[in-house]
C-alpha cells in the first residue's frame, strides 16, 4: 500500500515542483511502510541534513497528498539512513489495481540529471590578448590614468604602490590589494594599472 501512495506522491510532486528540486530531494526518498493502525508511511533519507530539510519544506505536502490518496490522516516518519539512495525504480503496483502511471516506472533508474553540462568560458588566447583586440574589449575606463589622479595624503601611499607596479609588474607588491574608504580612487588606480 505505501508503494502505490508513494508512487502517487512522487507524479503529483515530480508535476508541481521544479525538476531540480524534484530530483534532489524527492526522487532519492525510500518508502517503506510505517508503524501504527492504520499503518503509516516511512521515508527513508540519506542524513540528518537531507531529513531537516524534507520535513521543513515538504513533509506537510506529502501529508496533504496521503490524505487526499488514503481518504484519511496517515501519520509520516522521516528516517535517516546512511546509504538509503533510490537507485532502481520502485515495485510495480499491487494485483487489481491499476497503475497510476500507464505502467511506466514513476521514477528513471538512476539520480542522472538529464541535461547537459553548462559550456565553458571562453577565453581569448594569447595571441588575441597580444593584439590591441583584447584590450579594446576589456571593461578598463582609458579615461583613468594615474596622470589625472587627484593625490592626496588619502591615497598617495596606494598611488606610488600602484606605479611600482605597474613599472615592475610581479615584482613587488604581488599581490597588490588596495583597500580604503569611498572616493579615495581605489577604482580611478585600478584602471590606470590595467
Amino acid at each position: 500500500m505505501s508503494q502505490d501512495f508513494w508512487s502517487f506522491c512522487l507524479l503529483k510532486l515530480e508535476q508541481e515542483l521544479p525538476s531540480q528540486q524534484f530530483k534532489t530531494w524527492i526522487k532519492p526518498m525510500l518508502a517503506e511502510d510505517g508503524d501504527g493502525d492504520p499503518p503509516g508511511l516511512r521515508l527513508v533519507v540519506p542524513n540528518q541534513f537531507f531529513l531537516n530539510f524534507v520535513r521543513d519544506r515538504y513533509l506537510p505536502r506529502i501529508a496533504e497528498l496521503g490524505t487526499e490518496f488514503f481518504g484519511s490522516q496517515r501519520s509520516f516518519e522521516l528516517m535517516a539512513r546512511a546509504g538509503a539512495v533510490r537507485t532502481a525504480a520502485p515495485p510495480a503496483p499491487a494485483a487489481g489495481r491499476p497503475p497510476l502511471n500507464g505502467g511506466r516506472p514513476a521514477a528513471p533508474p538512476a539520480l542522472v540529471d538529464d541535461e547537459p553540462p553548462p559550456k565553458p568560458v571562453r577565453r581569448p588566447s594569447a595571441k588575441a590578448a597580444a593584439s590591441g583586440t583584447a584590450y579594446d574589449k576589456t571593461r578598463l575606463n582609458p579615461e583613468f590614468t594615474f596622470d589625472n589622479l587627484v593625490t592626496g595624503r588619502a591615497n598617495d601611499l596606494a598611488r606610488a604602490a600602484a606605479v611600482q607596479v605597474a613599472q615592475n609588474p610581479g615584482a613587488s607588491y604581488n599581490p597588490l590589494f588596495v583597500y580604503g574608504g569611498v572616493g579615495l580612487g581605489k577604482t580611478h588606480l585600478i584602471h590606470a594599472l590595467g
